[in-house]
């Protein structure tokens, strides 16, 4: 419908809910009141629905937006661990970090990810950046059978081998 139709239709429903009770003082004519309150009451919530839908669509399509822009947003955890440990063992280090940094977006206590990122850092020889994400994937998991990689970078780099 029409936006100026509808405009007008909703200032008719206002003028009849504001001027009806004073025009219609007798008990006869007042249910006849219930029309045009009932026609501006449907107008406001058609109104209201359609900005909605709008903002909804506007919403999506700056999500997609996005996703064009990144990838990698549009990719589940799993996939983007296979893919960071992948990279990984390809010696795609920069490309690993990528995944990693994602995944730590999404989930920050995966230590098996912060070993990964740790493990990419140790191969581009920044570390600093890798004992950091060694010191904080053994915080998180502190039980060394389980965490035995993270371990072993935090040792390798605090114990100068």
């Amino acid at each position: 419908m029409n936006s100026n139709i509808k405009y007008a239709l909703i200032t008719l429903g206002a003028i009849s809910f504001v001027i009806g009770p004073i025009l219609a003082s007798s008990p006869e004519t007042k249910p006849f009141l219930v029309i045009p309150v009932l026609i501006f009451w449907w107008f406001i919530f058609a109104y209201a629905y359609e900005k909605y839908k709008f903002f909804k669509k506007r919403e999506k399509f700056k999500k997609e937006k996005m996703i064009a822009k990144n990838p990698l947003l549009n990719m589940n955890t799993k996939e983007l661990k296979n893919r960071a440990y992948a990279e990984l063992i390809s010696k795609n280090y920069i490309l690993s970090i990528q995944f990693c940094n994602e995944l730590v977006r999404r989930e920050r206590g995966d230590y098996k990810v912060i070993n990964i990122r740790a493990q990419c850092y140790l191969e581009l020889n920044d570390l600093t950046s890798a004992l950091g994400d060694a010191i904080a994937s053994v915080e998180m998991q502190s039980d060394i059978n389980l965490n035995e990689e993270g371990y072993r970078i935090r040792n390798l780099l605090t114990q100068g081998a």
